[in-house]
């Protein structure tokens, strides 16, 4: 790479910005040649060319990002019998995405395009019906929904009829079908349906109990960044109930997991940190891993804090904050917090 002296990095940024200042301008005016090859075909009649055009409005893909414009695409899409146009138009009226949200629209859309062989749109209309959102919940009708979507090759569909098997909502409990579609969405890249299979193979329901298999979706999920998978593999390699103990395993999923937002990760990463097992010791950032876990929902991360606090551990000492500390994990439900530690 040529350096040049004279033109600093402020000045490169402030070029950069106007290249894709001037990016924007020409997408804007549709002067993209795909976007306008597009745009005329549709002011032509070729509906599914509008479909393509609202899709890229949408993504920003090689166009300037606009919402309002993809929905009366979409629309018009949909009126000339487009069946994806619906399923779009009805996916923006549910978000209230470039239109104002209205779930009975969006409602009466998805239903359009799901009859019209759409898996997505049955998918998502089967989540509102679960949800309740906009229509009575209806878990039988849901599960049908999710089943027909997962037929129709839409692996979120399957992941949520296998969910749907395992805990029995709207059908009968099958974790040996369970297994069978949640291994489809997996397969297809869906690691949220990794997660549940895992929880199949460790505990030998539905299918045969493989630990090692376990481990192995486990894996997948995190590497997903899942970080419900990522924390159950730190509890794992943590315990010797079912593999060897290894901490040094164990503290790497939990710091994965406490970066993907499980709190309850956080809390242990900092039992780690606070007693220096299999990491250097340092009571600070354990008290600052109590903090983001508390102060994320989990209570008992307010009740390690509050210790912290009462007694001077990685923090200054501040006795009035460590009673505050000790409610908010008591009434959080902490049951040890409420007896004062």
């Amino acid at each position: 790479m040529i350096k040049i002296p004279w033109l600093s990095n402020k000045m490169l940024f402030g070029y950069a910005r106007t290249i894709v200042a001037i990016g924007a301008m020409i997408a804007i005016n549709g002067c993209v040649p795909e976007a306008k090859t597009l745009q005329r075909s549709c002011d032509q009649g070729n509906l599914a060319d509008c479909q393509e055009l609202g899709e890229r409005l949408h993504n920003g893909n090689h166009v300037l990002r606009d919402n309002p414009r993809a929905a009366g695409l979409f629309e018009k899409a949909c009126d000339g019998g487009i069946i994806e146009g619906c399923g779009s138009l009805g996916y923006f009226y549910e978000r209230g995405i470039g239109v104002s949200a209205d779930t009975a629209r969006a409602v009466t859309l998805l239903e359009q395009a799901c009859e019209g062989e759409y898996a997505r749109s049955c998918r998502r209309l089967g989540g509102l019906y679960q949800e309740g959102a906009g229509v009575d919940t209806n878990l039988v009708l849901a599960a049908e929904l999710f089943e027909r979507a997962c037929v129709g090759s839409d692996t979120l569909g399957c992941f949520h009829i296998g969910v749907a098997l395992v805990n029995g909502q709207g059908i009968s409990p099958d974790p040996t079908r369970a297994a069978a579609y949640l291994e489809q969405a997996c397969n297809e890249e869906q690691d949220a349906g990794c997660i549940p299979l895992g929880n199949l193979y460790f505990d030998g329901n539905g299918v045969n109990q493989d630990v090692d298999r376990a481990i192995e979706l486990y894996e997948l999920a995190c590497e997903g960044e899942r970080g419900r998978a990522c924390l159950t593999l730190g509890d794992i390699f943590a315990s010797d109930s079912v593999v060897e103990t290894d901490l040094e395993r164990a503290v790497s999923f939990y710091d994965d997991a406490c970066d993907e937002g499980e709190r309850m990760a956080c809390s242990k990463l900092g039992d780690f940190y606070l007693e220096g097992i299999e990491v250097d010791r340092d009571r600070g950032r354990a008290a600052r891993l109590y903090s983001r876990a508390c102060y994320g929902g989990y209570s008992k991360g307010c009740y390690q804090l509050a210790l912290c606090y009462r007694e001077g551990t990685g923090v200054g000492r501040d006795v009035r904050y460590a009673a505050s500390l000790m409610r908010r994990a008591c009434v959080g439900g902490y049951e040890e917090a409420c007896e004062g530690g």
